[in-house]
């Protein structure tokens, strides 16, 4: 699961050197396996688990910690500094945060790249935007290049645009931060921009990240339709 491999596909393992020992880590647990559990998790579960362990972690892991009443599903959301880390007696475990829907987890992870049909050209022009710059930042660094920061995806409802943005947060093992529009905007002034900045700040916490803004046009309107 943590692999993401499918059947069929080739593993190849190395040894990782030069792993370096977490500052942070940011997890949190699954609703399904906390239901009925009171207590403090860290102190039940995490601290137990990560007590001079040692553990190895990386961003999007899944692990599973017995103790307690019962074991208890956990999912690395963060990890400072990097993609992966050791955990060391100094790392601060920060476990605060609303519990991950299983139905949510398990719909981002059955999505990828072949459950896409009929899009192959749009695919891979989001693919080259997007997904090349997550996985080889230093290619634009050293063509002195700035990446594309954002990319605009039209069409009616139910043509893709989340299943796209699903599939290639997966596939690349990037955080997906889903804001809905109309949601995100609220009649108290000032509120809206709150809102947004507590979103890139959580994706910019949890770096890489895709930002995936469903309905942008609620929040920016074409200019004829607004009233000021």
């Amino acid at each position: 699961k943590n692999l993401k491999v499918r059947l069929g596909d080739i593993v190849g393992v190395y040894a990782a050197g030069d792993v370096p020992y977490g500052k942070r880590i940011h997890v949190l647990p699954f609703d399904d396996t906390i239901e009925g559990i009171t207590g403090n998790l860290f102190d039940t579960y995490l601290k137990p688990y990560f007590q001079e362990a040692y553990r190895p972690v990386r961003q999007g892991d899944y692990f599973l910690v017995r103790g307690g009443f019962r074991p208890v599903e956990f999912k690395v959301v963060g990890v400072d500094p990097g993609e992966y880390c050791i955990v060391a007696p100094d790392t601060v475990i920060h476990c605060e945060g609303e519990p991950i829907h299983r139905e949510d987890e398990e719909r981002l992870d059955d999505v990828g790249y072949d459950d896409i049909g009929g899009c192959r050209k749009q695919m891979a022009q989001i693919r080259e935007m997007i997904e090349l710059p997550l996985r080889h930042p230093q290619l634009f660094k050293t063509l002195g290049v700035k990446p594309p920061r954002g990319v605009l995806l039209y069409g009616p409802p139910g043509c893709g645009k989340t299943l796209i943005a699903r599939a290639i947060a997966n596939e690349t093992g990037a955080f997906f931060f889903l804001i809905n529009g109309p949601e995100v905007m609220s009649k108290m002034a000032g509120e809206a921009e709150s809102n947004l900045r507590k979103a890139f700040e959580e994706a910019e916490k949890n770096a890489p990240a895709i930002i995936f803004i469903d309905e942008i046009d609620s929040i920016a309107p074409k200019r004829d339709k607004t009233n000021g």
